[in-house]
């Protein structure tokens, strides 16, 4: 009652001000242009931070592993693998020339000059520099070949070389053949512009590798992974991507056009007038997006990547509420019963506002999602709700009074009677079937929704999050090759997970000692991990250095100033962080280990999907000790943290906007059991599509994420209409179950198939994209559109018919019936 009362209100304003309201709009428009313009915007582009809670693991991880390094900075990481073209990696003259086109790299490419000195890599390499010395050093004095992944070099010194040889074929331990070697490189970034140089020591690698390839003479093909390479290609894809989504906005106009056209042949309005309403239809998203970014930056908040994802919202919600309008005014513009068009359109608005609003109430908790504890997705989900908002507004303040200037009542136009179209009769037609449905279209809705249900429930048990880089490119990038070699060779065959233990033990104290191997033998307990000889520690190899006896419950210090800068040794000095104590009263020095680093050995993994659940495992055993103040750490951790929590994202919002739906819907539409058929419907529709994609494979990232927060959204204002329609219908008509359904149907029937189609058309051409990402996102929506045609065009009808009339003629008719 309050909305029809408030509508009416609404209309009248309208109708008196037309052109005052829609110059307002247009003013509002152009100060949000002129916001946009002036106003400094600011964009994250990455997924490097915040799409996980603050409180994420990695972030700890992430400082742990840069404080053990002096804080020198950004890590930054790329990675080079040679391929021979003939022969194998561990022979001396492959081995070789990879090794001097490792060197050429650090020492000759000029990265930046400065006051005539030529500076290279090597000036912004520290501490890591000599990251695969350890390598060549093993190599030189390996006299009889080497073994993997440990290879024991004169006799007595253990060299773990198992993150450098891979396609192997062995004999033993030995390693016959390798068709694979990868060296790295490792550096952090303390500013902008050593971050732009060390971009610029990628772009110079990736000339290099180029020329070394084209080469004939070359005995060996290398790929380089590095970030430049994996952006530009994904660059590309997004460009891609843009067109791909430009063609979709290019067929939503066109569906709107055909939808604007139906409309007014079902009530027999056609006219070339009606052409002129495709403009301000197709203006009015536009008009709300933009507004909404210039609402958005004037709150100080930025854009990110899934803001491309944003025109879903806007162009569903637009055409939606343009649909209900422009039908309802040429419905009752039918019967020739309006002087005026202000009392035309005040019951235009009483009778399709409140559905609006309902639809827009709901969809508003993604405002409320502007909390959420991931601040990118908050930030989507606030601009989203943004667009609800504006596309409201600009639905009543622009297109309204445009609507009712271009087709203005018509009472003495004409004195014939306009005959019903073919369309309109069809649908009448089919109001018997679904207002007194038989066994056979009862049986149907049931096989319908179990077959749907049962695949999506089991579906929902298989949401996981994952993110394969190569699923953002196109096949023909080159990118793949090194994230193929990183993630199908790389990984499941060696994988170093970092331990800094940032309290390590006193190693003389039995008791301490013995806590710190008893650690040592948990780790190697857990799940895919190697033997004790693939991890590396300084304890290993100190003990061996030491001659410790096994059965030694503590260890020799007095020895430990010696084994650091042992030529064989010294390289630990990156591993081990130390002070030297002086005891003044025996006059001696006494090593105290400050922080550590503790390399254990995994295989298996392939994915970050595999890493986030890897590292579950060492942050769960690291819990165990906390004396030591363990840290797992891994290059991947953060967007490990990403995907796994990717997935709790597109459940609690959704779900809360499911739940406020029952709030509104109760309220605005007065009844209970109606509320609860548009909730579980729109939950239906959310989860059924959610649950058979993650069935067919999908896997949950941050652009599924934006694109489900979205299809929630779509799904509340798909069931809305017709669900409220058929409610106010039942006030109206009471037992009279065909002329309820008729009445629902003839408002809300063929608006909102139309809105669906129209709503799905952004999205629809990703199918047919080559990258599988997108790909995805496209058969999500698709799929989302199939259940929404179904359970809007035929099983919500057939459900709301079989409600007793006792459920629907008061708000409390459920407790009642009870």
């Amino acid at each position: 009652m309050l909305i029809n009362r408030q509508a009416r209100f609404i209309g009248r304003l309208l109708a008196r001000s037309a052109i005052l309201f829609t110059s307002i709009s247009l003013l509002i428009m152009l100060g949000a242009c002129g916001l946009l313009y002036i106003l400094p915007k600011e964009a994250n582009l990455s997924f490097d931070s915040g799409y996980t809670t603050p409180d994420a693991p990695s972030i700890t991880e992430m400082r742990a592993y840069v404080d053990f390094f002096g804080d020198l900075g950004k890590p930054w990481y790329m990675a080079l693998f040679a391929e021979p073209k003939n022969g194998s990696m561990v022979e001396s003259k492959e081995f070789g020339e990879f090794q001097d086109f490792y060197h050429h790299l650090k020492t000759d490419l000029t990265v930046r000059e400065e006051n005539g000195t030529r500076l290279n890599y090597m000036q912004f390499c520290q501490p890591t520099c000599d990251i695969n010395d350890l390598l060549f050093k093993t190599y030189q004095y390996s006299l009889f070949g080497v073994s993997w992944p440990v290879t024991t070099i004169l006799w007595m010194y253990e060299a773990n070389i198992g993150k450098h040889f891979f396609l192997r074929k062995m004999k033993g331990e030995d390693i016959m053949d390798a068709q694979l070697e990868g060296l790295y490189f490792a550096a952090f970034a303390n500013s902008t512009q050593t971050e732009l140089e060390l971009q610029r020591f990628e772009k110079l690698v990736e000339e290099a590798v180029a020329i070394h390839n084209a080469d004939p003479t070359k005995l060996t093909k290398i790929t380089q992974h590095a970030a430049t390479i994996v952006e530009a290609g994904i660059r590309r894809s997004m460009e891609t991507a843009v067109r791909y989504l430009l063609s979709g906005c290019a067929l939503f106009i066109i569906l709107v056009l055909l939808s604007l056209i139906q409309t007014a042949k079902i009530n027999g309005q056609f006219s070339a007038k009606v052409l002129m309403m495709l403009p301000p239809a197709v203006l009015l998203p536009v008009f709300s997006m933009t507004t909404a970014a210039a609402t958005h930056i004037l709150l100080g908040n930025h854009f990110n990547t899934l803001f491309l994802l944003s025109p879903i919202v806007g162009l569903g919600y637009g055409i939606d509420g343009i649909l209900l309008l422009q039908n309802m005014w040429q419905r009752l513009q039918q019967k020739r019963i309006y002087d005026e068009s202000e009392y035309q359109l005040k019951d235009v608005l009483m009778e399709t506002l409140p559905s609006m609003v309902i639809s827009a109430l709901t969809a508003a908790i993604l405002l409320l999602g502007g909390q959420l504890p991931i601040a990118e997705y908050a930030h989507f989900s606030f601009f989203l709700g943004l667009i609800v908002f504006w596309t409201l507004f600009y639905q009543l303040l622009f297109y309204v009074p445009v609507m009712i200037t271009v087709l203005p009542s018509q009472k003495h136009e004409s004195l014939k009677t306009i005959g019903r179209s073919d369309t309109a009769k069809s649908l009448d037609g089919c109001a018997p079937l679904l207002g007194h449905p038989g066994f056979v279209t009862m049986g149907l809705v049931l096989i319908l929704l179990l077959g749907i249900a049962i695949p999506a429930f089991l579906g929902v048990q298989k949401i996981h999050g994952n993110l394969d880089y190569r699923h953002l490119l196109m096949k023909s990038e080159k990118a793949n090759r090194g994230i193929e070699i990183m993630s199908d060779i790389v990984w499941p065959d060696f994988l170093q997970v970092m331990f800094y233990i940032q309290n390590p033990p006193d190693f003389g104290d039995e008791s301490q000692y013995a806590q710190f191997m008893s650690m040592v033998d948990e780790i190697q307990k857990l799940d895919g991990v190697m033997t004790m000889r693939e991890n590396m520690m300084f304890v290993k190899d100190f003990r061996k250095f030491a001659e410790t006896p096994e059965n030694a419950t503590s260890l020799d210090m007095s020895q430990f100033k010696k084994f650091i800068t042992d030529e064989m040794y010294q390289a630990w000095n990156s591993g081990v962080q130390y002070r030297m104590d002086y005891d003044p009263v025996t006059n001696t020095t006494k090593p105290v280990i400050t922080n550590m680093l503790y390399l254990v050995a995994f295989n298996g993994t392939s994915s970050i999907a595999d890493k986030s659940s890897l590292m579950a495992r060492c942050r769960g055993l690291s819990a165990k000790f906390p004396q030591f103040q363990v840290v797992p750490f891994d290059t991947e951790v953060g967007m490990a943290d990403v995907i796994q929590q990717a997935p709790g994202a597109t459940l609690i919002l959704p779900t809360i906007a499911f739940l406020s739906l029952l709030l509104w819907f109760a309220i605005l539409a007065g009844n209970l059991s109606t509320s609860l058929v548009a909730v579980l419907s729109s939950a239906f529709i959310y989860f059924g599509s959610y649950g058979l994609c993650s069935l067919g494979g999908m896997a949950v990232n941050p652009f599924t994420v934006g694109t489900l927060f979205a299809l929630a959204a779509l799904s509340v204002k798909t069931v809305v209409p017709f669900a409220y329609f058929f409610q106010i219908s039942s006030t109206m008509y009471k037992d009279e179950k065909v002329q309820k359904m008729r009445d629902a149907m003839s408002k809300a029937f063929y608006p909102t198939l139309q809105s669906v189609l129209c709503s799905s058309a952004f999205l629809l051409p990703l199918l047919l994209i080559p990258i599988e990402l997108f790909f995805w996102i496209g058969t999500l929506n698709a799929v989302h559109m199939t259940l929404s045609l179904l359970l809007s065009g035929f099983i919500i009808p057939v459900i709301l018919s079989l409600l007793p009339s006792s459920l629907l003629n008061n708000f409390c008719g459920l407790c009642q019936s009870v």
